[in-house]
Protein backbone atom coordinates (compact mmCIF):
# COMPACT_ATOMS: atom_id res chain seq x y z
CA UNK A 1 0.00 0.00 0.00
CA UNK A 2 2.80 2.11 0.60
CA UNK A 3 4.66 1.65 -2.32
CA UNK A 4 1.92 2.22 -4.72
CA UNK A 5 1.33 5.79 -2.79
CA UNK A 6 4.87 6.52 -3.49
CA UNK A 7 3.66 5.98 -7.16
CA UNK A 8 0.92 8.22 -7.50
CA UNK A 9 2.37 11.34 -5.37
CA UNK A 10 5.72 11.82 -4.34
CA UNK A 11 5.27 13.96 -1.59
CA UNK A 12 6.49 12.10 1.76
CA UNK A 13 4.41 14.35 4.39
CA UNK A 14 1.32 13.73 2.42
CA UNK A 15 2.20 9.75 2.49
CA UNK A 16 3.28 9.93 5.95
CA UNK A 17 0.01 11.85 7.12
CA UNK A 18 -2.20 9.32 5.57
CA UNK A 19 -1.15 6.18 7.42
CA UNK A 20 -2.08 5.83 11.35
CA UNK A 21 0.97 3.47 12.33
CA UNK A 22 3.64 4.55 10.66
CA UNK A 23 4.99 5.23 13.90
CA UNK A 24 5.48 1.65 13.68
CA UNK A 25 7.72 1.45 10.87
CA UNK A 26 9.17 5.10 10.94
CA UNK A 27 10.33 6.83 13.90
CA UNK A 28 8.51 9.93 14.77
CA UNK A 29 12.52 11.67 14.88
CA UNK A 30 13.50 10.18 11.38
CA UNK A 31 9.53 11.16 9.85
CA UNK A 32 10.58 14.69 11.12
CA UNK A 33 13.80 14.26 9.51
CA UNK A 34 12.36 13.57 6.33
CA UNK A 35 9.91 16.23 6.06
CA UNK A 36 12.04 18.88 6.75
CA UNK A 37 14.62 17.75 4.27
CA UNK A 38 11.88 17.16 1.72
CA UNK A 39 10.77 20.91 2.20
CA UNK A 40 14.72 22.08 2.19
CA UNK A 41 15.93 19.62 -0.84
CA UNK A 42 18.21 18.02 0.94
CA UNK A 43 17.04 14.53 1.23
CA UNK A 44 20.02 12.42 -0.20
CA UNK A 45 22.18 14.04 2.57
CA UNK A 46 19.80 13.53 5.20
CA UNK A 47 19.14 9.94 4.42
CA UNK A 48 22.53 9.66 4.96
CA UNK A 49 23.04 11.33 8.15
CA UNK A 50 19.78 9.20 9.17
CA UNK A 51 21.42 5.94 7.82
CA UNK A 52 24.46 6.52 9.77
CA UNK A 53 22.97 7.50 13.12
CA UNK A 54 20.90 4.16 12.54
CA UNK A 55 23.52 1.87 11.80
CA UNK A 56 25.36 2.90 15.17
CA UNK A 57 22.49 2.34 16.74
CA UNK A 58 21.89 -1.32 15.68
CA UNK A 59 25.52 -2.31 15.83
CA UNK A 60 25.49 -0.80 19.64
CA UNK A 61 22.57 -2.97 20.24
CA UNK A 62 24.51 -6.19 18.94
CA UNK A 63 27.30 -5.34 21.06
CA UNK A 64 25.19 -5.13 23.64
CA UNK A 65 22.95 -8.19 22.50
CA UNK A 66 25.90 -10.05 22.82
CA UNK A 67 27.61 -8.98 25.84
CA UNK A 68 24.10 -10.23 27.90
CA UNK A 69 24.22 -13.50 25.96
CA UNK A 70 27.62 -14.32 26.88
CA UNK A 71 27.04 -15.03 30.60
CA UNK A 72 24.09 -17.16 29.87
CA UNK A 73 25.83 -18.93 27.58
CA UNK A 74 28.89 -19.77 29.79
CA UNK A 75 26.19 -20.99 32.58
CA UNK A 76 25.03 -23.48 29.94
CA UNK A 77 28.52 -24.69 29.14
CA UNK A 78 29.10 -25.19 32.87
CA UNK A 79 26.44 -26.99 33.39
CA UNK A 80 27.01 -29.47 30.27
CA UNK A 81 30.22 -30.36 31.76
CA UNK A 82 29.27 -30.49 35.16
CA UNK A 83 26.79 -33.36 34.12
CA UNK A 84 29.39 -35.30 32.24
CA UNK A 85 31.82 -34.71 34.93
CA UNK A 86 29.04 -36.29 37.76
CA UNK A 87 28.21 -38.95 34.84
CA UNK A 88 31.85 -40.59 34.52
CA UNK A 89 32.62 -39.99 38.47
CA UNK A 90 29.39 -41.32 40.48
CA UNK A 91 29.29 -44.61 38.65
CA UNK A 92 33.26 -45.07 39.32
CA UNK A 93 32.58 -44.08 43.18
CA UNK A 94 29.66 -46.82 42.77
CA UNK A 95 31.82 -49.58 41.54
CA UNK A 96 34.51 -48.98 44.43
CA UNK A 97 31.86 -48.64 46.80
CA UNK A 98 30.81 -51.86 45.95
CA UNK A 99 33.77 -53.40 45.87
CA UNK A 100 34.37 -53.45 49.78
CA UNK A 101 31.11 -54.71 50.10
CA UNK A 102 31.80 -57.83 48.02
CA UNK A 103 32.80 -60.82 50.47
CA UNK A 104 33.34 -63.66 47.88
CA UNK A 105 31.02 -66.16 48.90
CA UNK A 106 33.71 -67.66 51.31
CA UNK A 107 33.67 -67.10 55.18
CA UNK A 108 36.73 -66.42 57.55
CA UNK A 109 36.70 -67.18 60.98
CA UNK A 110 39.07 -64.99 63.07
CA UNK A 111 39.54 -67.01 66.13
Amino acid sequence: MLILSLDKDFLLKKIIATYKNIDKIIPVSLQYMIISSEQSGMMMKTMKKASRIFEARLENTSKNLATLIEPIILLIVWGAVLLVALSVIIPIYGMIGSVGDFSGGATVNQY
